[in-house]
C-alpha cells in the first residue's frame, strides 16, 4: 500500500503547544473535500481519456466505483484514502508482468464453423470465393457458430498506469493549501 504524506513543517516548540489543541476535525473536514475533488480530477482526466498512461472509458465500471473514504483521526494521525472495490483496478493502477490462467469459456463465432465438405478447414475469404463464382466446392456449415475454448495459461504483459497515485499528486499542492488553511483557522 503506497501512502503518501503532507508534512506542514512549524517550529519544534508552537508544534509542541499546538498539539494540544489540535484541530482534528477541521483538518478531517479539508480532507473529505480534497479527496472529493480528487476522484472527480482521476474521472475526468485519467480515466475519460484513452492514452498510454490513461485508461479511457469502456463500460464505466471503473470511473464509478472510484470513492474516498472518510478521513479519521487517531492521536496525531489522520488517515484517509482513496479506492474502488473493481477487481481489475489493482491490475491498470500497479501493472502486472505473469502468467495467468485462463478458465474455459464458449466463444461465440455468428458465422459458425464453415469446412469445404471433404477438405481442410477453408478460410472465410475461400468461402465466399466458392460460392461467388459458383465453383464445385461444395461448402457446408458444420457448427451453430459456438466453440468451447479449453483451460489454458498465457503471458500477460499490462503496463502500469498508476491512476490514482498520479491523480493524488498531481493534487498534493491542494491538499497542503487546504490542510493549512485548515490548521490556521483553529489556531
Amino acid at each position: 500500500m503506497n501512502a503518501f504524506e503532507i508534512t506542514i513543517p512549524t517550529n519544534i516548540g508552537p508544534a509542541i503547544d499546538g498539539l494540544k489543541k489540535w484541530p482534528a476535525e477541521a483538518i478531517c473536514k479539508a480532507l473529505d473535500q480534497q479527496n472529493e475533488l480528487t476522484v472527480g480530477h482521476i474521472q475526468l482526466t485519467k480515466l475519460s481519456k484513452r492514452g498510454p498512461k490513461t485508461l479511457g472509458v469502456v463500460t464505466n465500471r471503473l470511473r464509478q466505483s472510484l470513492r474516498p473514504s472518510k478521513a479519521v483521526a487517531s492521536g496525531t494521525d489522520v488517515v484517509s484514502s482513496i479506492g474502488t472495490n473493481v477487481w481489475y483496478a489493482g491490475v491498470h493502477e500497479f501493472g502486472y508482468h505473469g502468467t495467468v490462467n485462463v478458465r474455459q469459456f464458449t466463444r461465440h463465432n455468428p458465422h459458425g464453423d464453415v469446412f469445404r465438405v471433404g477438405s481442410e478447414t477453408a478460410k472465410r475469404k475461400d468461402v465466399v470465393k466458392a460460392k461467388s463464382f459458383n465453383t464445385s466446392a461444395k461448402v457446408k456449415k458444420v457448427a451453430s457458430g459456438f466453440s468451447v475454448v479449453k483451460a489454458h495459461a498465457r503471458k500477460m504483459n499490462m503496463p502500469e498506469r498508476a491512476m490514482i497515485r498520479t491523480g493524488i499528486q498531481e493534487r498534493q499542492a491542494n491538499y497542503a493549501a487546504a490542510l493549512g488553511a485548515a490548521w490556521k483557522e483553529n489556531q
